[in-house]
């Protein structure tokens, strides 16, 4: 018997996989306390991202250097385009937070017997860039 095969290869059908959670507050009815439940842990805004879609965005903005205006249409197009955007604000928050590391490691690096220096050139549309690097054999600082 003689056979032929033949493949097709599609994406799934993408989709949002929604979890949602409910805390009740209750008041006992002989002393008048009132107990609310709790959500777990990781559950702390009334709306947020898993880490696959944070991951996502991320990936899309900071590797294949899509501007924010494009991750926010091509995922609002997807999902729901006010989620990328706080995504991306909190994500803003996060480097914010990062201010007092990354003199950390500029101090640390200024403190080593060694250090090694390195630039990369790199464009953006028609523009020369570079990022520059200094690392000590515990800490790498990019500028």
């Amino acid at each position: 018997v003689n056979q032929e095969r033949r493949q097709v290869f599609d994406l799934p059908v993408v989709g949002l996989e929604v979890s949602e959670y409910r805390g009740a507050t209750l008041k006992c009815l002989q002393c008048g306390h009132q107990t609310t439940g709790r959500f777990p842990s990781h559950v702390s805004n009334p709306v947020q991202h898993r880490p696959r879609i944070g991951a996502t965005i991320n990936y899309l903005q900071n590797c294949q250097l899509i501007p924010v205006e494009r991750i926010s249409q091509f995922l609002g197009d997807l999902f729901v385009k006010d989620s990328v955007l706080n995504h991306l604000h909190y994500a803003a928050t996060v480097r914010q937070g990062l201010a007092q590391f990354e003199e950390q490691a500029k101090q640390a690096v200024k403190a080593s017997v060694v250090v090694n220096f390195d630039a990369s050139g790199f464009y953006v549309g028609t523009q020369r860039c570079w990022l520059h690097s200094a690392s000590t054999p515990e800490m790498t600082y990019y500028g």
